[in-house]
């Protein structure tokens, strides 16, 4: 699994840009790869938060209607909940 980490990391980021705004695959595919074979890359991790916020502000600043989609945000929720329980609030940081 390691040998293919490099390109799941590029496809779950692809996912997660607002250019393709297929956010929720993305998640599911991060919360899934995240909680099965673990936290393979820090620059990885780095680069879904800030593409989990990226998303965030650009349905809040740039969408008609000023609204983060409810299945986003539910989506969103659940990563951070699996994120937290497979690997607690201190790995965030």
């Amino acid at each position: 699994m390691k040998q293919y980490s490099e390109k799941i990391g590029e496809i779950v980021i692809h996912l997660l840009g607002t250019e393709i705004r297929m956010e929720q695959t993305g998640l599911q595919i991060t919360s899934a790869v995240f909680e099965r074979v673990g936290i393979f890359s820090d620059a990885l991790l780095g680069k879904v938060l800030h593409s989990i916020f990226t998303s965030m502000h650009f349905y809040r600043n740039a969408t008609r209607n000023k609204v983060i989609p409810v299945s986003i945000v539910k989506a969103i929720h659940i990563f951070f909940a699996t994120f937290m329980i497979s690997f607690g609030s201190e790995r965030l940081i």
